[in-house]
């Protein structure tokens, strides 16, 4: 979760202010709405409908049909065309090679180059999090039958639309051993409070695991061991060695399958292809280019689909619940960063000749950021983190956690803008997307802070959280979406 940040980042702030928020705000602010409801265009297009205890249920929003096929599309074709558009930086970069240095005119490529470079980052976050809020506003509010649907979205080619799928005859022995199994009634009646708690924790212990065996798991150069510690160094190299490639091979197949399930729903949304043998030539091509030629355009997709689906999975069904997760999250990002320190952040633990010499393998000083430092200097493809590349530099990267959480107030305020029927109301979502984007803006001007990195959650969720609330207590519908929840609507 940490916005890594070049030294010229503040400069290319000045420049970013006026171009980045306001067109992307523009861009994705809804139109005035004019009397068409979400459940006839999803009936028409895809048959995406939403579960209610048990019962299929459609959730009315007055729209206009081509707005929200534009909506959506917005998002699916940044997905697309956010890769191809990088070409932009080796080009800027070599004109700025052919100037003159120290000249007005290449000190103005350069400028352009970071402003670019930044606001490109920012476009991939922002992208993850319009796809999941737009999607996962028409999954189910359960959390059973939510996993029950991706799992089978993830593993299988069920039909995207929802009438169909539930007409169906056959079911994947997976699937259903999953409904037969009372594994999705037991988490259907996990509450969303309980949700709220164990996510924070979840990623807590997730984030322990990853910072204390970064350690074990790296060469111990420059140390001779003594005879008592032979066998211990024998068994921690091997291990070394067999683990990331038995890692490799399994992370592969596992971002496949997600990849996969991008492309098909790319596919179908976008009325461009509709078929298995297509669909999975294409996922294995991106995963072989970021595995195995370590091409970060497609690294970037591999995660962007990851995130996407994860974040359709964790989402919550009360406004306080998200509130209070969210800001538990801020805390542990914050926290991560500025008080933990790094598993490895002293050079010497002990010196004794009966000491085992840990060297420090990362020049982060803090928890997430020596777990960043691994995944960016490791030879091989690590999911986690969205970057940005100048030539062979990185030029900036984005924990998908900044994109993740934040998708559980943009998915929940999606849901509240569904359910209402006044056609001149300002949407919500569009609104928590501006303030996701004022969020990003914010985290250039923040000042660098040491190899520890920004935690980017302490800006987004407050300008989220801030500009959601402001716009519904202007609206009125502070009391209603306080209230609003998405398993009780009829």
């Amino acid at each position: 979760m940490i916005a890594m940040k070049h030294r010229l980042a503040v400069l290319a702030a000045c420049f970013f202010i006026g171009i980045h928020p306001v067109s992307a705000f523009q861009t994705l602010k809804f139109s005035r709405l004019h009397g068409r409801t979400i459940a006839e265009q999803y009936c028409r297009d895809t048959k995406a409908t939403s579960w209610v205890n048990g019962q299929t249920k459609l959730f009315a929003l007055p729209s206009n049909v081509e707005t929200n096929e534009k909506q959506i599309n917005i998002f699916n074709f940044l997905m697309i065309g956010l890769p191809v558009t990088s070409f932009i930086f080796p080009a800027l970069l070599q004109l700025a090679k052919s100037l003159t240095p120290n000249s007005l005119e290449q000190l103005t490529v350069i400028t352009a180059l970071f402003v670019s470079n930044r606001a490109y980052l920012y476009a991939l976050s922002v992208t993850i999090v319009g796809l999941a809020a737009l999607r996962g506003s028409v999954d189910s509010p359960q959390l059973g039958q939510r996993i029950t649907d991706l799992t089978e979205e993830l593993l299988y080619r069920p039909s995207l639309e929802r009438e169909e799928r539930d007409d169906k005859v056959s079911t994947p022995a997976v699937i259903e051993s999953l409904k037969t199994s009372g594994l999705k009634e037991s988490l259907d009646q996990v509450s969303t409070e309980t949700q709220a708690l164990i996510l924070p924790i979840f990623v807590s212990v997730l984030l322990a695991i990853s910072v204390f065996s970064i350690p074990f798991w790296n060469e111990l150069s420059g140390v001779v061991p003594n005879d008592e510690l032979t066998p211990i160094f024998n068994i921690q190299e091997l291990l070394s060695k067999a683990i990331p490639q038995i890692s490799q091979v399994w992370n592969a197949f596992l971002l496949a399958l997600f990849t996969r399930s991008e492309v098909r729903r790319l596919g179908r949304e976008l009325s461009v292809v509709d078929s298995a043998f297509v669909e999975w030539a294409v996922a294995i091509v991106i995963v072989s280019f970021a595995f195995f030629s370590q091409i970060w355009t497609a690294q970037n997709f591999v995660n962007m689909a990851l995130a996407v689906l994860v974040a359709r999975s964790i989402q919550l069904g009360k406004f306080p619940a998200i509130v209070g997760a969210l800001s538990l999250l801020t805390l542990y990002d914050a926290t991560s960063v500025f008080l933990i320190p790094a598993a490895n952040a002293v050079d010497v633990i002990a010196r004794s000749q009966d000491s085992i010499m840990l060297a420090n393998a990362s020049p982060a000083s803090s928890a997430m950021g020596s777990v960043a430092m691994q995944k960016l200097t490791s030879g091989t493809f690590q999911p986690g983190l969205l970057v940005t590349k100048i030539g062979n530099q990185l030029g900036g990267s984005l924990g998908l956690g900044d994109a993740v959480f934040p998708s559980l107030l943009s998915t929940f305020v999606r849901r509240f803008d569904m359910a209402q029927e006044d056609e001149e109301r300002v949407s919500l979502f569009a609104v928590s997307i501006g303030g996701y984007l004022l969020g990003c803006l914010a985290c250039e001007f923040a000042p660098l802070i040491s190899s520890s990195g920004l935690p980017a959650l302490i800006f987004i969720i407050p300008f989220m959280l801030g500009s959601v609330l402001a716009a519904s207590s202007v609206s009125g519908e502070l009391t209603s979406l306080w209230q609003f929840d998405p398993e009780a609507e009829k």
